[in-house]
This record gives C-alpha cells, sequence and structure tokens, in this order.
C-alpha cells in the first residue's frame, strides 16, 4: 500500500509547524511522528524536495 503524503506544501508545513520542528536534521530524527510526512524527501525531486525546501525556507 502507498504511503499518503501531504496534497499541498501549504499543508505539510503547518503539520511540520506543529511538530516544532525546526530544521532538516530534526525532521529527519522526529518525521515519524506524523505518518504523512515523507521520511526521505529528499527522493521524489518535483514533489518531496518542494515540500523541504518550502518548509525550511
Amino acid at each position: 500500500m502507498k504511503k499518503c503524503f501531504y496534497a499541498s506544501l501549504a499543508e505539510a508545513q503547518q503539520a511540520t509547524q506543529a511538530l516544532g520542528i525546526a530544521s532538516q536534521a530534526e525532521y529527519q530524527q522526529r518525521h515519524l511522528e506524523n505518518p504523512r510526512l515523507p521520511s526521505r524527501p529528499e527522493c521524489d525531486l518535483f514533489r518531496q524536495l518542494a515540500i523541504l525546501a518550502h518548509i525550511f525556507r
């Protein structure tokens, strides 16, 4: 079964901020607290990297 990620950058940003995640290193340690956040946002470059860049801008 394919994992369901957030449909928009804004949703992923809100979820990350709600967890209080403030850096990429912290994201890698804590992303499992929300199953809709991708484990490796550097994969799937067209979507997941855009999410990471938007979250930490």
